[in-house]
């Protein structure tokens, strides 16, 4: 919804990913405050809606949704230790470090 475009000048290939996000109230959007305090996010809806206050609330329970990367992510992640154990043996298998971590593999001694 929010978003802020930007020139490629080098015309050289860009990756964008999205961090995960959580909303931390339990309710975070309100389109109708009493208080008229509204969040960025919450009056750029209502300014796209054409309406200064819209009286609408969830209707049914959250779920959770996890994203079909992380299953594939998952299984490279046991194929990758599998290949590993066979190539250095069941007792000497360096850390892997998951997808999105940004942290070094350890060095085996």
């Amino acid at each position: 919804m929010l978003h802020s475009a930007s020139k490629n000048y080098n015309r050289e290939q860009r990756i964008i990913t999205n961090p995960p996000i959580a909303l931390k109230e339990e309710y975070p959007f309100r389109f109708s405050r009493e208080d008229g305090e509204y969040s960025l996010v919450e009056r750029k809806t209502l300014r796209a809606l054409g309406v200064d206050k819209l009286d609408w609330k969830i209707s049914t329970e959250r779920k959770g949704v996890v994203p079909k990367r992380l299953g594939r992510q998952a299984v490279l992640m046991e194929l990758e230790k599998k290949r590993l154990k066979e190539y250095y043996g069941k007792d000497r298998v360096p850390t892997v470090v998951p997808p999105g971590n940004t942290g070094a593999i350890p060095s085996q001694a």
